[in-house]
């Protein structure tokens, strides 16, 4: 998988989640995918690119370069308390908290898309 087919991938998947703020990834076209076992790390395509694309020691060496970290300020990884992808996960239930942060996730991808992949997503 490239960085665009990730980031492609990325913004698709968090596209029906604010579309269906109800829903989690496994209610998504992606749910196939994310769960095979050979599937996406941490059924997130952030973390499955990084982790194909940058060497490191920990699966923390490579958040840094995430672009949800470089968008919120704290990777996924860091803590499970007030990050972006927690709160959504804990807003569920809620559809504006869900959607908010969903749209958040989901656009922390745009400053990385090539004009090629904001045309292909109809950007």
């Amino acid at each position: 998988m490239t960085r665009q087919e990730a980031y492609v991938n990325h913004y698709r998947m968090w596209s029906e989640l604010v579309e269906h703020p109800l829903w989690v990834k496994e209610n998504t076209s992606h749910a196939d995918y994310l769960l095979q076992d050979d599937g996406v790390l941490h059924e997130c395509y952030l973390c499955e690119m990084h982790y194909l694309t940058t060497d490191y020691e920990d699966e923390s060496d490579f958040c840094p370069e995430c672009p949800l970290r470089k968008a919120s300020g704290r990777s996924c990884a860091e803590s499970d308390d007030g990050t972006w992808y927690d709160e959504w996960e804990h807003g569920m239930g809620d559809e504006q908290t869900s959607r908010k942060y969903a749209t958040l996730i989901r656009d922390c991808v745009l400053p990385y898309l090539t004009p090629e992949s904001k045309k292909a997503l109809g950007l």
